[in-house]
């Protein structure tokens, strides 16, 4: 189970991980920097998250996974170490403050901010190391995606899919666009297209 935008592998059945790429910042210019923009920063660590506010995500991701955040509040007086992701949500696309951090992290900018993981950590970084692994072809992967986290993923795998719901650039990388996501587009194209090509044939 690939988590994180590629920043940790988890064994699917007891939940370990079994490979974290950790990010390490300037941690006195981070919290300046964000300090100077309104935004909510989210930090996800080996041990939990970390945030300045909760809100609406925050809340999601603690009911479903019944874990609650370690911090909130100031982040600059949290003890937080091994970070994983930082988040940082301004509402908007902030892209002349996500590109002060390109030296040090790979940045994933969206519509309400940025994300940052460690250099060359993404989704399909570990794939690749899954496939390596278990010795599979990457032509043999199927992978769907609706962001633009998920743009390298499409283009290397033998059949990459986009969301109805995704951006044009996302669309553009991939082999097949299937249905929005809140019309079970996931369904449709395992349905449609994985399920029928291994139904058997009767001669």
């Amino acid at each position: 189970m690939i988590c994180l935008n590629g920043a940790a592998i988890h064994d699917a059945e007891t939940g370990i991980a079994i490979q974290t790429k950790t990010l390490r910042l300037n941690e006195e210019r981070f919290h300046h920097l964000t300090a100077e923009n309104p935004c909510n920063v989210i930090i996800h660590t080996a041990n939990g998250v970390y945030c300045k506010e909760t809100n609406e995500e925050i809340d999601y991701w603690t009911t479903v996974g019944k874990i609650p955040p370690q911090y909130i509040g100031d982040l600059r007086q949290a003890n937080y170490q091994d970070v994983l992701k930082y988040s940082v949500r301004t509402g908007v696309p902030n892209p002349e403050l996500s590109i002060l951090f390109k030296k040090e992290a790979e940045v994933i900018n969206w519509d309400d901010g940025f994300e940052m993981v460690a250099p060359n950590v993404s989704k399909w970084s570990a794939i690749k190391s899954l496939l390596q692994a278990f010795r599979i072809n990457p032509h043999e992967v199927a992978a769907i995606g609706d962001g633009p986290n998920d743009i390298e993923m499409l283009r290397n795998v033998g059949i990459g899919v986009a969301m109805g719901n995704a951006s044009e650039e996302v669309k553009a990388a991939a082999n097949f666009i299937t249905g929005h996501h809140e019309n079970d587009g996931l369904a449709e194209f395992i349905e449609g297209y994985l399920l029928k090509s291994f139904e058997p044939y009767v001669v």
